[in-house]
């Protein structure tokens, strides 16, 4: 098992690739955290600069990353990923001669890729994953400059994906998408098809070099966006299923700028630059019953339908970002990147959510309530409270029933409150002093600033009038007006060492103390008879005592007293 280490400028992590590090290779990084169980729990391993040569096993839920500046660590090579769980990638540089990710096998794991760079040096792919259903994210990652045919994701699987702020693909092999699909803010240097029946496409506010091919039945919308190619078709549109394009530029100076032959071809404010012919093939061309605008202003009210997981209505965007959105039942989503749309509808009900990235990470948990940026990033947990910038961030998974204010929280918290994470002082209202007869308690904070409480040696004061049998933690006032009978307070049956009694007279009548059976009572240097025979009586009018139990259930000392007694 491996042992926390710390590189400099590097840590801690418990696996770390160097040359100073506790792993040479990564895939020896990688068998060592499966080994260690993290394969389940999930790691990452730290990766510094240099060039590694390895034709990786990727293991699930362990994730690489990168500790120098873009494009410092460099891992040549082709890699398999794991067929479920989850995996990320971020600050690599990944170098090929032929894909980055290949596996002909079907497989369910999530990909992620985050400030990564490619070069592929021969035509090839990203993720060549023919048969995989698992979604693939590549989030703020760029091409290298020398790389030749990168043809980003092949898939007919189905899987969702999401291409964000990148600049990716180059070459005539072009990416073959087959499941939901966003490409946001992105450049895309090659041909693109969307295919299948599942394949429902959402891009905004990117640029393409390459045509747009669109098969039967594909759903595709392109707003915001410029698709820049030669002497070809920018689009080439033979779905059945419907297409819009809004406020996009399609630049071509072939004799076409779209083609094809689908059937539902929706466009509005499209600009044709480079050819006075826009539309050929057998297109059937639908005007559309929507606008874009500068500014919007309405008398009456705005309806939005209900939020489709494709994206394709009931969502309102800002700058191409999902911004207001209730996938879902009872849900509200306000905010960049807040909750996704990637979620289970049926399970992932009434949760709220606003601040970026708030609950971004939901798929099936439900009843969480969250304010903040980056907060709450469970997937199934529920019945959570997170306000504040990345309040519960910590949570990741199933975690349930807390409460976060201002405070990250901790993986695994479960039924807890954290208020805070750097204040020197707590100043509270709805504070108040108990009456007398109510239970009073010391509240302390440990080490691990954990609130608790304890009434352990605070005494619950009483007026006694009649005979009673006495309460752990508690003091009697006995009040006794005739003097020739005394006021009997019998010891718990059952006490806890550390128990406290206490008992003060008031008025002429004194008082007696006695056991139950088994019981005994240490009076200095002097003991009670064991049993019910045992005793400890008052003999004048403000005697008082206070006992403690030393052995539980059985045993009590005298702690202080005064006044003189007949001890029996």
């Amino acid at each position: 098992m491996a042992n926390q280490s710390i590189v400099s400028g590097v840590g801690p992590y418990n696996y770390i690739v160097a040359p100073s590090g506790n792993f040479l290779s990564i895939q020896d990084a990688i068998n060592n955290a499966v080994a260690d169980g993290y394969g389940v729990a999930g790691t990452t391993i730290a990766i510094v600069p240099g060039t590694y040569t390895e034709n990786l096993t990727l293991a699930a839920n362990i994730n690489l990353m990168g500790t120098g500046g873009e494009g410092e660590t460099i891992i040549i090579g082709v890699h398999t990923p794991p067929a479920s769980g989850a995996i990320s990638f971020t600050n690599i540089n990944f170098q090929s001669a032929t894909d980055i990710l290949f596996s002909a096998a079907a497989g369910t794991c999530e990909i992620k890729f985050y400030n990564c760079l490619f070069l592929l040096s021969v035509a090839g792919h990203i993720c060549d994953l023919t048969a995989w259903t698992g979604s693939i994210t590549i989030e703020s990652c760029n091409e290298s400059a020398g790389s030749i045919d990168n043809g980003i994701v092949f898939n007919n699987g189905g899987s969702a994906v999401d291409i964000i702020d990148s600049t990716v693909g180059v070459g005539v092999v072009g990416p073959t998408l087959s499941g939901p699909t966003i490409i946001r803010s992105s450049h895309i240097g090659c041909i693109s098809t969307f295919t299948g029946a599942a394949c429902a496409a959402l891009i905004t506010d990117s640029v393409f070099d390459g045509t747009i091919t669109i098969a039967d039945p594909a759903q595709v919308q392109l707003f915001n966006s410029s698709v820049l190619v030669g002497a070809v078709s920018c689009i080439i549109n033979n779905s059945t299923a419907p297409v819009q394009i809004a406020n996009t530029v399609l630049d071509s100076s072939g004799a076409s700028v779209i083609d094809g032959s689908g059937t539902q071809l929706e466009l509005c404010e499209v600009v044709y630059p480079g050819t006075t012919s826009s539309v050929a093939g057998t297109l059937t061309v639908l005007l559309s019953n929507y606008t874009a605008a500068g500014n919007l202003r309405t008398y009456g009210r705005m309806e939005l339908p209900t939020t489709t997981a494709t994206g394709a209505q009931g969502i309102i965007y800002q700058d191409s970002e999902t911004f207001i959105h209730t996938l879902g039942t009872n849900n509200v989503f306000i905010g960049s990147e807040t909750g996704p749309l990637t979620l289970t509808t049926a399970n992932a009900v009434n949760n709220t959510a606003i601040g970026y990235e708030a609950l971004h990470e939901i798929t099936t948990g439900a009843r969480n309530t969250t304010v903040g940026t980056q907060t709450l990033p469970v997937t199934t947990g529920t019945n959570n409270i997170a306000i504040g910038n990345l309040a519960g961030s910590a949570l990741v998974l199933a975690e349930s029933n807390n409460i976060m204010i201002g405070s990250i929280g901790v993986v695994g918290d479960n039924q807890t409150i954290r208020l805070g994470t750097a204040q020197t002082s707590n100043y509270q209202e709805g504070i108040y002093q108990a009456s007398s007869g109510a239970t009073k308690e010391v509240v302390y904070i440990d080490s691990n600033h954990k609130l608790s409480s304890s009434n352990l040696g605070v005494t619950q004061w009483a007026v006694a009038t009649t005979s009673l049998t006495a309460a752990i933690n508690t003091g009697y006032i006995v009040v006794n007006t005739v003097p020739a009978n005394l006021l009997v307070i019998t010891l718990p049956a059952v006490s806890a060492v550390g128990d406290i009694i206490e008992i003060t007279g008031l008025t002429v009548g004194m008082w007696q103390l006695v056991q139950q059976a088994g019981q005994t009572m240490h009076y200095s240097g002097i003991d009670t008879t064991p049993g019910i025979a045992g005793s400890i009586s008052a003999t004048t009018r403000y005697d008082s005592i206070r006992i403690i139990c030393t052995v539980a259930s059985a045993e009590w000392n005298v702690l202080s007293s005064t006044g003189t007694f007949i001890i029996v």
